[in-house]
Order: structure tokens, then C-alpha cells, then sequence
């Protein structure tokens, strides 16, 4: 991975130093998050406390228009694992966010290949503005994946009151792209009726990269259906308010199946031109019996130093992490976004 990483850069690297001979064809963009925190942990097994700066993403992105109808994109993405394998955990890994190929053939049609991006997760992350601070509920959760290999349809309907966004996937997200025994749907299907206000439907559908097939043998995974419910409405870049539904059944083969239940609401407000605010509510009903309802929180005082740079205080609070009673978490820190 290292080694890709290193040859992917200094092709990225070439592009950038050759952009001015496309004449405007492409575009080279960064985004960073960072932060400097205070971690606190609370198990059966006791309480932990970790304290410093984290380079939490870094984001690398290419864009070259080929024609007036194709362009392709490649975004680089560094994260922090803080768990997995030994050789990942505590380390920023490299992985292929975006790698694609794009058509856009009229408003109400377009098409994409390749690594791509899912129905739902950039979409709330555009609305919220906030995602250095908080992902979106459903990728936080782990329910679902902001980008995967698959192919997908997308446009927007009668002058943008509709759009839509329908894709077929591998199922197991961009940090696993190897094929498997079986696709997964993505889909959304929004709604602008008035100026401000957004309603979303989404739906996935699928085994999540888990299904497989062997010879003589029935087959194995377990499968996932996620429906979403989502009414936003704000005015420009003064604020905005959301109450996000979400249920997950997930049903193993040859096990029993369980549903998970979610509210999020979340807010944003411009106070000054540069000062603002965020708060972001969770929970999550589990379907398993003897676990308790996960709460999350989130609050921030948001400073805007220009269009590049944004700075918050952020305070966290995590209780019942997973469902176990006796498990809590809270964070406090500056977080970062800047960009280029």
C-alpha cells in the first residue's frame, strides 16, 4: 500500500506541475482534517485518557475534464485508523477514495463508473457542512459506506425539484473493492417542493461484500436493508435544521435476524460572518436483546477564518457505546478543516 501510495502521489504530483498546459481541464484540490483533543474512555475494565493532535484525513483530488460529456477523478484519502490490524492501528493508512469516470449527458441523466460515490453519505455531509466535526449518522454508525466500486445513475427532474441517485455496488465500500458474490443498491430519491426545504428517501440494500458461494455448500453472509428518512430546511448560509429516521434490519444466513433503530437531528446558524454554531444529537434503538440505547452529542462553537480555513471547539459525548450500559465516551478539542 506504501509503495502505491508513494507512485499515485508523484503522478498526482507531475499533474500538478503540468496543469497549466490543459488550459482550466483540470483541477488539483486538497482538504485536511486536524485536530488537538482530549479522549476520554470509560469501559468495565476502567477509565482511559488520551491527550494530543490527530490527523484525523487528508483528502488529494484530481479532476480532468476529458470532453464537454466525460471527466474522471481520483482522490487520494489518508485516514487515522485507531483500531485494526497491527500494522494499521494508530497509523494514517492510504486508501483510493474516488476513481472515476463520469458522463454527464443532460441534467436529468448522467452516469458514473468506477470507485464512486454512494447515495446518501456526501449528500447529508453537504447539507450539514460540518463532516471535519461529525460524520454523518449512517456512516458513523458503520451502516453504511460513502464511496464503493459499482457503477450508478444520476440527474436532477423538473428544474431541480427532484433529483435522484441509484447505484449498483460491491457492497463492502471503498475500503474493499474486490468483487463479490453478490451487488448491493444504493439509492435516493430527493425532493425540493419549496425553497429551503429537502425531504430524502434512501435505501441499501445488499450482503455488504460478506456474501459467498461455494460449491456443494449454501451459501453465507448476511445480508442488510437500510431505509432512511431525511427533512432538512435552511436558508442560504444562514442556518439549518434536520431530523434524520433510519432502520437497519440485518439478517444473517441461517441466523436470526434483528433491527436497529435511529433518530438524528442536527443543526447549524451563522451568528456573525465569521462565528457560528453546530449541534448534532444521535441515538440508536438496538434490535438485540439486554443493549441499551447509544446517545450521542455533539456541540461546537465554529469560527470562520476565510473560505479555506474553519476552526471549532467541539465537546463530545458518547454514552452506552454499542449498547453496553457501562461504556462512555467524551471528547474535547479544537478540530480543524482547511483546504486548497
Amino acid at each position: 500500500m506504501k509503495n502505491v501510495f508513494i507512485r499515485t502521489a508523484a503522478v498526482m504530483a507531475a499533474t500538478m506541475i503540468a496543469a497549466p498546459a490543459f488550459a482550466g481541464g483540470t483541477q488539483v484540490k486538497g482538504k485536511i482534517f486536524y485536530d488537538f483533543s482530549q479522549v476520554d474512555k470509560t469501559t468495565a475494565a476502567g477509565k482511559t485518557t488520551t491527550t494530543g493532535g490527530t490527523l484525523q484525513r487528508t483528502y488529494l483530488t484530481v479532476k480532468h475534464k476529458l470532453d464537454d460529456t466525460w471527466k474522471v477523478r481520483l482522490t487520494l484519502d489518508t485516514t487515522y485508523e485507531a483500531k485494526g490490524t497491527p500494522k494499521q492501528a494508530g497509523k494514517s493508512i492510504a486508501y483510493v477514495k474516488y476513481a472515476n469516470l463520469t458522463g454527464s449527458f443532460m441534467p436529468e441523466f448522467n452516469v458514473k463508473i468506477g470507485i464512486i460515490e454512494t447515495a446518501w453519505i456526501g449528500h447529508e455531509d453537504h447539507l450539514s457542512g460540518h463532516r471535519y466535526l461529525s460524520k454523518s449518522f449512517v456512516d458513523q454508525a458503520k451502516w453504511d459506506d460513502s464511496a464503493d466500486s459499482g457503477i450508478g445513475v444520476f440527474g436532477k427532474v423538473a428544474d431541480g425539484m427532484l433529483n435522484y441517485d441509484v447505484n449498483l455496488v460491491n457492497g463492502a465500500g471503498y475500503k474493499k473493492t474486490s468483487p463479490s458474490n453478490s451487488q448491493d443498491i444504493s439509492a435516493r430519491i430527493g425532493l425540493a417542493p419549496i425553497d429551503g426545504l429537502t425531504i430524502d428517501l434512501g435505501y441499501r440494500d445488499g450482503y455488504r461484500g460478506t456474501k459467498t458461494l461455494i460449491k456443494g455448500v449454501a451459501a453465507t453472509g448476511s445480508k442488510e436493508t437500510l431505509t432512511q428518512l431525511m427533512v432538512t430546511y435552511g436558508m442560504g448560509h444562514d442556518f439549518r435544521v434536520a431530523a434524520d429516521y433510519a432502520q437497519r434490519k440485518v439478517a444473517p444466513t441461517g441466523g436470526v435476524s434483528t433491527t436497529d433503530k435511529a433518530l438524528n437531528l442536527w443543526a447549524w446558524a451563522k451568528v456573525t460572518d465569521q462565528l457560528g454554531a453546530f449541534v448534532n444529537y444521535e441515538e440508536i434503538k438496538f434490535g438485540k436483546i439486554g443493549l441499551s440505547k447509544e446517545k450521542r452529542t455533539v456541540v461546537s462553537l465554529d469560527y470562520k477564518a476565510n473560505k479555506k480555513v474553519k476552526l471549532s471547539l467541539m465537546y463530545t459525548d458518547l454514552k452506552n457505546v454499542k449498547g453496553v450500559s457501562t461504556s462512555k465516551e467524551t471528547i474535547a478539542g479544537l478540530y480543524t478543516q482547511y483546504k486548497f
